[in-house]
């Protein structure tokens, strides 16, 4: 069993260190503004099927108001989780764009 999950480890690295070098180069731009202050964001992707998936452009979304709402550092952007995230990987469903977006 523990040569199993060694072979499933190594065999997981390589597929990553593959595909680290894989170049983004789609994706999409998120503009933003509320009153006097506004953001750009873009996410790439390897493909634009990617973006033009609505889960992808749902998460542009968020993540645009997210720093719209907390400032330009990506750590940041990072750190706070909305109710609708947690609530998302709760019940393991996808990610929607709000309506009032």
């Amino acid at each position: 069993m523990q040569a199993a999950q060694d072979w499933l480890r190594k065999k997981g690295l390589s597929k990553a260190a593959k595909k680290a070098g894989r170049v983004a180069a789609e994706g999409l731009i998120g503009a933003l503004t509320s009153g006097t202050k506004g953001v750009l964001v873009e996410v790439n992707s390897e493909t634009d099927f990617v973006a033009r998936n609505e889960q992808f452009q749902g998460l542009v979304k968020m993540i645009a108001q997210v720093a719209l709402h907390h400032g330009a550092d990506v750590e940041t952007i990072k750190a706070p989780r909305s109710a609708t995230s947690r609530r998302s990987r709760r019940s393991r469903t996808p990610l929607r764009p709000s309506a009032r977006t």
